[in-house]
């Protein structure tokens, strides 16, 4: 099937390159709420590429793969318990919002990564995501700043744009690891301001997610030299942003610490309970089931201090209120499997970029699910890129290029 793909792959040079690029959009446009367009036009660009020249076919194969049945499982459950919901036409909405994109991205991911040129494109093509992200960000604190300069101090404002900052942010390190001279420098400063970025959003879920991603890569993807380039880089940043930022940006949540007290009685309690009123099937899934279960019972709870819904604030109590704890043991398994066959890439193939590439995924997904998931309710599209490169990356074939 890869000498197929190959030959694919030099045929149709202009239209593969124009796939890779289109599923990195997809990616981007996940993350950028006032171009909805960006993201469905790349999303049914890239599948109707992928129709032509026998493309889908490329992953195939990998629809056994024992993750994605996993995932499948996963998936089907949420989907059995929306159904016999008590309002299975909101958690139905709510669920296709969620995966109805697995299923249309999953062959234009497969077959953009059959190809070692597809996979090189498409890391880099991530990392100048991330690039994206800064720009964006930037010009809304141009734009505070002109404006109104009292916004500047709403410490929300910049908030969300740490799920993406912590997505994007392995692919950058990755291409810094390949990289030489000057190219290394630049990627290591697009890694600063976007750790820099992250630490400004005063979001305690994505300073952690951030330390656990430069926790992987320390481990597992730096040399000695860039090890220490990194980590002198990271320090200085730190220290800059604990003196430079106003202090309740930083400094005073620094000492307040990582108290969880309210998010353990105003959202994970909360669910908590409501996960034990129906332990085996749950409420369907979505913010408006979650919303209107939490709403009705708050103003009899003294125990919540919350009294409109936030959310579970977490993505695993997520995926349990909605379909019970059978879904919460689904999704444990399904984030165990990720983390083995990411380390299972990492772990067994020889080729730097491709491995380096599986270190990004893998790492991506701890900060952005494991750590910032158990913290905060996260986006669940990014999720089928991640366990695809992850997919193709530890499947035997893959590893031994």
């Amino acid at each position: 099937m890869m000498t197929t793909s190959n030959s694919w792959w030099r045929r149709d040079v202009f239209w593969n390159q124009a796939l890779a690029m289109l599923v990195s959009l997809y990616v981007l446009g996940l993350f950028i709420p006032d171009f909805p367009k960006l993201e469905n036009g790349a999303l049914y660009g890239a599948v109707v590429i992928c129709l032509f020249g026998g493309r889908w076919k490329a992953g195939l194969q990998s629809l056994l793969h024992p993750l994605f049945l996993l995932l499948l499982a996963f998936l089907g459950w949420l989907l059995l318990t929306s159904v016999i919901s008590d309002e299975p036409t909101i958690a139905l909405h709510d669920y296709r919002r969620a995966f109805k994109d697995y299923f249309l991205i999953f062959l234009p991911l497969m077959f953009v990564l059959a190809d070692a040129s597809g996979r090189q494109l498409m890391g880099r093509l991530l990392a100048y995501a991330g690039l994206v992200i800064v720009l964006l960000n930037t010009a809304q604190y141009v734009q505070e700043w002109w404006t109104d300069s009292a916004a500047l101090m709403d410490i929300k404002a910049h908030r969300g744009w740490g799920h993406p900052l912590v997505l994007f942010l392995p692919f950058a390190l990755m291409q810094m690891r390949l990289s030489e001279r000057r190219a290394f420098w630049a990627w290591l400063a697009l890694a600063l301001v976007e750790g820099a970025m992250i630490i400004a959003t005063g979001a305690r879920g994505a300073w952690l997610a951030m330390f656990a991603v430069l926790a992987v890569w320390a481990i597992a993807g730096f040399t000695r030299k860039q090890f220490v380039a990194v980590g002198v880089s990271t320090l200085a940043l730190v220290l800059v942003a604990y003196f430079a930022l106003p202090a309740f940006l930083l400094r005073d949540r620094v000492e307040q610490g990582f108290d969880t007290s309210l998010r353990t009685t105003g959202t994970w309690g909360p669910a908590i309970e409501m996960m034990d009123e129906r332990p085996l099937l749950g409420y369907g899934f979505g913010k408006e089931a979650f919303s209107r279960e939490f709403n009705r019972r708050a103003p009899e709870r003294d125990s919540w201090p919350i009294k409109k819904s936030k959310g579970p604030h977490s993505i695993y109590l997520e995926a349990g209120f909605a379909g019970g704890y059978p879904a919460l043991v689904a999704i444990t398994l399904l984030f165990g499997a990720i983390l083995f066959y990411g380390y299972r890439a990492i772990r067994h193939i020889r080729i730097t970029d491709s491995r380096l590439l599986a270190l990004a995924a893998t790492s991506s997904f701890i900060g952005f699910y494991i750590t910032r998931g158990a913290l905060e309710t996260v986006r669940w599209s990014p999720l089928i890129i991640l366990i695809g490169i992850i997919i193709h990356l530890s499947s035997r074939p893959a590893a031994a290029r």
